[in-house]
């Protein structure tokens, strides 16, 4: 039994690295670079490439609209657009895809996650969507799944738990807030357990 223990210990430990490691792991990859064009909304911008303008939708947030033409602007979609301009205006971008996944979506946009180097700070990159989504400007988007898809919803419940953005008080309509947070929440919640019993079913054998 106490061996158990020591195991068991040692798993939540590396699962705790393993997290740490994926929070820093954006800017460790070489993305490709691209200069920034336009601000389309909290989650679309225009970028160049190659001398190529193209329209890429960030993979995995989803911020609220700010410029659609057949539907009614979002409640704080000028605030999201906004607060990624401040973010991305004067920053180095690059491009990353997401492995397995289209490179495009049905409207013809890169998807990529965006990983920004402000001009004031010499440090590592920092995940665009991840900082939308913690800022409170932007949803966790787990609809279709992906790589980043824990530390998204993780940073929309810290969000949510400290009234950042739109999360605030009498912010935005709480039935909308409601209903984009149980989705995350509970798409988050059936792949993790899903995970802990692929893990569990790997490690049987073992413990026998």
């Amino acid at each position: 039994m106490k061996g158990h223990g020591l195991f068991w210990g040692m798993i939540v430990r590396m699962k705790a690295l393993l997290i740490a490691i994926i929070l820093w792991l954006p800017s460790l990859v070489l993305g490709q670079n691209a200069t920034l064009v336009r601000i389309v909304d909290g989650d679309t911008l225009l970028v160049e490439i190659n001398g190529i303008t193209e329209r890429v939708r960030v993979v995995g947030i989803d911020a609220p609209e700010s410029v659609a033409t057949n539907r009614p602007i979002g409640c704080f979609g000028k605030e999201a657009s906004a607060h990624a301009r401040t973010l991305l205006e004067k920053s180095r971008i690059t491009l990353e895809t997401e492995t397995g996944t289209d490179d495009r979506d049905k409207y013809d946009r890169l998807l990529r996650y965006i990983t920004y180097y402000p001009p004031d700070e010499k440090t590592l990159g920092q995940d665009f969507g991840y900082r939308m989504i913690h800022d409170g400007y932007a949803y966790a988007y787990n609809r279709f799944g992906h790589a980043r898809e824990n530390q998204y919803t993780l940073a929309q419940l810290s969000a949510q738990k400290n009234k950042h953005g739109l999360w605030a008080d009498n912010a935005c309509d709480d039935e909308e807030k409601s209903m984009e947070a149980t989705t995350a929440s509970i798409r988050w919640i059936l792949k993790t357990f899903r995970e802990i019993v692929s893990l569990i079913l790997k490690l049987v054998p073992y413990m026998t």
